[in-house]
């Protein structure tokens, strides 16, 4: 959108979305409130006809605000940010993608953009929905080229006289300059200023309340050709046009009822978490128990007519019993302490732990503690289904969270190229969907369930190397290794006791029996050189090698007498198999079967040549 004088002129006198403004600011107050305990005492009133002022203002002293809270309800945030996997394409030549690169490293004072947005967008991403990341050009725009000083910003809706928004973007903006900006702008001027930017210009304008007059020494093309600026957040408010809200919208009122029961229980804390002391009380020694001297109240006990103990050593005297036939009898306890009651203060933490896991159940779909779920057997285990589809709530709210980066992420990027490269078409950034959402310790107690339970390997296979990344994530080269250890060992996922119900060669059950013997002879540094393909050409060498040195291999035993019925059979089998070629068949029979290297090739050959079944125990005998 271009703006006209005339234009500028209703808009600074109208302010058409004030409203709108407003709200958003009202709005981010309260965010502010819960994250980080801005103006907490607005937020606590009196509760009429329970409390006076006095305790009130007690009660508001001693609260400790929600910022713990709402840091604990925000933490899986940080898993967009260290997800495995994502990936940007800049679409450049060689040369300028280099060049692009090393922008990306650097957008503003040593943050990637990556990391600019993970440490500036996230916070008000959360706390300033109305908010927004705008592009800067600084202050050498007039210079050429005029695209080296340009960097993102946040604007907060603080800052915001007015503007049209336009689904995340803006058609213009109007930005309430303060005193200490009209210093830096070196404008000398009592008087209210604006900057405006539509899509054509970035200007500076003087109001005085009727007129508006554009200050041409601050007036600047903008070179984008479009506001250069989206909103913090992609949530839209359902009730009023062009609002966007927080991720923390729909916890907002258990959070009001969370902070109001934490000041009471604080009140209820002070009153009565002292312990309070009782005992008989004796007769003051200086009014005799009148209370008085003279007309006027005892000095003494002040008109108690009684004195306590005041001293440890101090003493008590008690009178004899009046009766001599009563024993004599010496009291356990003259004075105790009496203890408050707990029960409220048990009612009151086990609500506000209530609250909370409410809380995190609206925000993310799942508890923070494990919680038996309805549909579970009687033992309390989950199901296969459950183990994969316990997380997928969390996963989808954090993969709407990505998006929101990705979109953010790409802005800068494109906005730092675009004006240095001309025709450029824009950057494809995809952040990584790995989150990693549990410890080591639960993925593989959800690996071992699911295994258990016979789920497909495509869903095994994920839930290991999610495994693989929690256990590693911070040893990048171990981390390396065992993922391509895992496509590496056959039939990884099944153990070895239970390998003969699966219709596998004899000679990958045999790589699965040694598997640990060759990696018992591997270093770090030669798994983490080596590739898949090598690593397993590697494994089946080991195999052969070890085979050959077998007791079994090196006596004279006759093989029908080493293999019996079974074994005769399956060699014959092996043999006539048009579907295994004559090498893996030699192997096999070397391997397996003991059969020198000679009578394998011979054998091997016989039946290729005859095309039929022979009997190669006979061959092995006669050549014997």
């Amino acid at each position: 959108m271009i703006l006209t004088l005339p234009q500028i002129t209703d808009i600074l006198k109208e302010n058409p979305n004030s409203k709108l403004i407003a709200e958003a600011a009202e709005y981010n107050k309260k965010l502010k409130t819960h994250m980080y305990g801005f103006s907490l005492s607005e937020s606590l009133e009196i509760i009429r006809g329970f409390e006076k002022p006095e305790m009130r203002d007690l009660r508001v002293k001693y609260t400790k605000s929600t910022k713990d809270l709402f840091s604990r309800l925000a933490r899986p945030v940080d898993k967009v940010f260290s997800a495995r996997g994502g990936s940007v394409y800049y679409n450049l030549a060689e040369n300028q993608e280099a060049w692009a690169r090393e922008k990306a490293l650097n957008v503003r004072d040593g943050y990637s953009v990556k990391k600019w947005i993970e440490n500036f967008w996230k916070p008000h991403f959360l706390d300033d929905p109305n908010g927004f990341i705008f592009i800067e050009v600084g202050d050498n725009r007039n210079s050429k080229p005029p695209y080296l000083n340009v960097y993102p910003t946040y604007k907060s809706i603080s800052t915001v006289f007015d503007y049209l928004p336009a689904g995340n973007k803006l058609e213009y903006v109007v930005f309430t300059m303060s005193d200490a900006e009209k210093r830096k702008a070196k404008i000398a001027s009592d008087g209210k200023v604006f900057r405006i930017v539509d899509d054509l210009f970035d200007y500076m304008v003087k109001w005085d309340g009727t007129t508006a007059t554009i200050l041409q020494d601050h007036t600047y093309p903008n070179y984008f050709f479009a506001v250069p600026a989206i909103l913090n957040s992609d949530f839209n408010d359902p009730l009023v046009d062009g609002k966007m809200i927080s991720l923390f919208d729909e916890c907002m009122e258990l959070a009001k009822e969370f902070l109001l029961k934490g000041s009471i229980k604080v009140t209820h804390d002070f009153l009565h978490g002292f312990p309070r002391y009782a005992e008989y009380a004796d007769q003051c020694t200086d009014c005799v128990g009148t209370g008085y001297k003279g007309n006027d109240p005892c000095p003494t006990c002040k008109g108690a007519g009684a004195t306590i103990r005041t001293s440890v050593s101090d003493t008590k005297l008690l009178k004899f019993p009046e009766s001599k036939e009563e024993a004599v009898v010496l009291p356990a306890n003259t004075g105790a302490f009496i203890s408050p009651d707990k029960t409220y203060h048990e009612i009151a933490t086990s609500d506000l732990s209530l609250l909370e896991a409410a809380m995190h159940f609206t925000l993310w779909g799942k508890y923070d503690t494990p919680r038996v779920k309805q549909g579970m057997s009687n033992d309390g285990q989950k199901t296969a289904t459950e183990v994969i589809s316990d997380e997928q709530p969390m996963i989808d709210r954090l993969m709407q969270i990505s998006e929101s980066a990705e979109t953010r992420h790409k802005f800068i990027l494109d906005h730092v190229i675009k004006l240095t490269i001309p025709r450029f078409t824009g950057t494809t950034v995809n952040y990584g969907k790995r989150f990693q959402l549990e410890g080591p310790d639960s993925l593989w107690d959800k690996y071992s369930l699911a295994r258990k339970d016979g789920a497909p390997v495509a869903i095994l296979d994920d839930l290991l190397v999610d495994y693989l990344e929690a256990k590693y994530g911070s040893d990048p080269i171990s981390l390396n290794i065992n993922l391509k250890l895992r496509e590496v060992e056959p039939f990884v996922h099944v153990p070895m006791n239970d390998l003969e119900k699966y219709s596998a060669s004899p000679f990958e059950k045999l790589k699965k029996s040694m598997f640990g013997e060759w990696l018992a002879t591997k270093q770090d540094h030669e798994l983490f050189l080596m590739d898949v393909k090598a690593m397993r050409k590697d494994l089946e060498t080991f195999v052969v090698e070890q085979s050959k040195q077998d007791d079994l291999n090196k006596d004279d035993t006759p093989l029908a007498v080493k293999l019996g019925v079974g074994g005769t059979q399956a060699l014959q089998l092996i043999l006539a198999d048009a579907n295994i070629d004559p090498v893996s068949k030699r192997n096999t029979l070397q391997i397996l079967f003991g059969v020198s290297e000679e009578d394998a090739i011979r054998m091997v050959s016989e039946v290729q040549k005859e095309s039929v079944k022979v009997d190669p125990l006979k061959s092995q005998e006669v050549a014997a």
